[in-house]
């Protein structure tokens, strides 16, 4: 985790996982939270960087955003 410079926290998950997603936000490292769609975040999932309702939306993020996007969609 230490080398890592993201986490991307799939829902449903057990607690150790949403441990190991607190210290990345803790580390000031980006975490993405795949939620799904019309599910309220809890108070702590917030301190996330991006909290996604899709697989796209998760990979969007990963890329670097809609420019990114727009780049990968060209090729």
């Amino acid at each position: 985790m230490q080398w890592a410079d993201t986490c991307v926290l799939l829902l449903p998950c057990g607690r150790s996982a949403h441990l190991k997603a607190g210290w990345f936000c803790g580390q000031g490292k980006r975490c993405l939270i795949l939620t799904q769609d019309g599910e309220e975040p809890e108070l702590m999932q917030l301190l996330a960087t991006d909290i996604c309702i899709s697989l796209d939306e998760v990979i969007l993020k990963l890329a670097g955003g809609p420019a990114a996007a727009l780049a990968i969609a060209a090729e």
